[in-house]
């Protein structure tokens, strides 16, 4: 199998990769050289956590940062739909601080007087390997609807996602 694929750490290292109770990984092993291979030898493995508030805070950025950024591309005036997709990376609970912190920062972007933002979408992506290293994506959507000047039957115009199916 593939060094380093999700069979090879589980086998390895017990480590489930597909969403994982950590923050990150470290590991080596001896494979004889070559990329693919039915034996190792000398593992070495390290898994971590950070669990410093401040830390967990500082995590919570990526995606207002990028919404702020699209908010600046509307011009005075206009209205504008937002999408904002960005690579998930982290656990669960990280996962979920940033979405809190997405939802309550929209409320800055939402009481401007110089451009209307009726509905956005975030667009979590989680790109993962699947096996002997079959890559794999998952996308979750989520939707949200400006309380000062939403309208939710716009949904049904917009796609949820960024990948949507062809046809």
């Amino acid at each position: 199998m593939r060094i380093y694929s999700p069979n090879m750490l589980e086998f390895l290292f017990g480590w489930t990769t597909d969403l994982p109770g950590w923050d990150g990984i470290c590991c080596s092993c001896n494979s004889g050289g070559g990329a693919m291979t039915d034996v190792v030898s000398e593992p070495i493995g390290l898994v971590w956590k950070n669990v410093s508030q401040n830390a967990l805070r500082k995590r919570t950025w990526a995606p207002t940062n990028l919404f702020g950024q699209a908010t600046g591309q509307i011009p005075s005036g206009e209205f504008g739909i937002i999408y904002v997709a960005y690579t998930e990376g982290g656990r669960a609970e990280v996962a979920d601080l940033r979405l809190s912190a997405f939802a309550q920062r929209l409320h800055d972007w939402e009481r401007s007087a110089k451009i209307r933002i009726p509905i956005s979408f975030l667009c979590r992506l989680y790109p993962r390997a699947l096996g002997e290293g079959r890559p794999d994506l998952i996308e979750s959507g989520v939707r949200y609807c400006s309380a000062v000047d939403g309208e939710p039957l716009l949904f049904e115009h917009f796609p949820t996602t960024v990948f949507t199916p062809a046809g």
